[in-house]
């Protein structure tokens, strides 16, 4: 097949995966449970006590006397994450760089929380630039990873494992870059 045919042909497949992509997202098909890859914690479409609870444990998160003002919260990105082979799902926010460095350190590294999908309940408070569900299963649900920044060659990697009831700092494994 020459060249040109070669380009023709992954010219048009790449504009209809981009059409088919873009009518999704127009008719909600892109949506994982409540919430879409852009939202953030004040436009997600979940259940008002599950938004209340959420607001009420990350207003517990920073320090009561200053704070994050409610708008900043608001930004956060949120995702809603797979936990468990079942489809337990949970709520990943994540206050990243692109809202505020109020939240994020310097090298990088801003809070994660993964919330109950169902009930709101904090599950996990960490801090990382970096994170994945991992294949690793405890409890019926999978373990979880953060990496986070020391310094410009350093870092560390946090494992986190479910023990029923919140997920558990079990392992630190120190990096270099």
């Amino acid at each position: 097949m020459s060249f040109r045919r070669r380009t023709g042909i992954v010219l048009v497949m790449g504009a209809v995966y981009a059409a088919m992509c873009f009518v999704s997202q127009q008719v909600g098909l892109c949506e994982v449970h409540g919430a879409t890859t852009t939202d953030t914690l004040g436009t997600a479409r979940l259940p008002a006590t599950v938004k209340a609870r959420i607001y009420r444990e990350l207003s517990n998160e920073f320090n009561p006397s200053g704070g994050v003002a409610r708008p900043v919260v608001e930004a956060f990105d949120l995702k809603m994450i797979e936990l468990g082979p079942d489809g337990h799902y949970g709520i990943r926010v994540w206050g990243s760089n692109r809202v505020t460095a109020t939240v994020c350190g310097a090298t990088g590294n801003c809070p994660i929380w993964v919330f109950d999908r169902q009930t709101g309940d904090l599950l996990l408070s960490a801090d990382g630039w970096d994170f994945h569900v991992e294949v690793t299963i405890h409890h019926g649900r999978y373990d979880l990873l953060t990496r986070a920044n020391m310094s410009a060659g350093t870092g560390v990697r946090d494992l986190y494992r479910f023990d029923g009831r919140t997920y558990q700092h079990i392992a630190q494994t120190d990096e270099t870059y």
